[in-house]
């Protein structure tokens, strides 16, 4: 199901207006569409944000006109987080698209869990392309496949619907597991004079209450 977004129109220079009636300014621009100023409901559009990313459609409803965009640009506030200020990209369901997925790691790594290594992600985004009706949300991605510390993960192991077209290198490495870090020598050591040196104040200060 399509997920929807009301917006109204604007005039330049009524942003602060907007906001203390708890909308986000926008724009709409894009495919087919001359530059609007537009306006949505923050609740609304945080719910709807929520559901859709930046990677998958969100009608606008706009005077009666239904228009599909992608969430561009979103400005937030830097203390409150609030969006400030909205940009939608206008598409055409007929042409591809550009997009970002995210990708979701799941499962757990043998390489982890048995061998004591650290899961390293390299990269969680994946740039992609498709006619707007096939793009996703984000893509599923399990780490089981990492078995030992030389074990990778590649774009190409990602399980993507036929219709997207991956526009990443399939070689690109996304994942893998580092080995556990091992303290050299110097480090022991310092770490069992730190250590006794804690024993000796604890001694000392035992000693002293004992006087006391």
């Amino acid at each position: 199901m399509q997920t929807v977004l009301s917006a109204e129109k604007y005039e330049a220079g009524a942003a602060k207006m907007v906001r203390a009636a708890g909308k986000v300014p926008a724009v709409i621009y894009g495919h087919g569409q001359e530059t609007k100023n537009i306006s949505v409901d923050k609740q609304d559009f945080r719910r709807a944000f929520r559901k859709v990313g930046k990677a998958t459609l969100l009608e606008i409803d706009f005077s009666g006109e239904k228009i599909p965009t992608l969430v561009h640009i979103v400005d937030v506030h830097p203390i409150s987080g609030d969006p400030v200020h909205i940009d939608f990209y206008a598409v055409s369901m007929n042409e591809e698209v550009s997009a970002v997925v995210p990708v979701q790691f799941t499962g757990v790594s043998d390489a982890v869990k048995l061998l004591g290594g650290t899961l390293t992600i390299m990269h969680d985004q994946i740039n992609i392309k498709c006619l707007p009706k096939y793009l996703i949300r984000s893509v599923e991605m399990s780490i089981e496949g990492l078995a030992t510390l030389s074990d990778t993960i590649t774009v190409s192991d990602i399980p993507f619907p036929k219709n997207i077209t991956v526009l990443d290198s399939p070689d690109t490495v996304v994942a893998g597991v580092s080995a556990p870090r091992v303290a050299s020598e110097e480090e022991a050591a310092e770490e069992a004079e730190a250590e006794e040196k804690k024993e000796e104040a604890a001694a000392e200060a035992a000693e002293e209450k004992k006087e006391e």
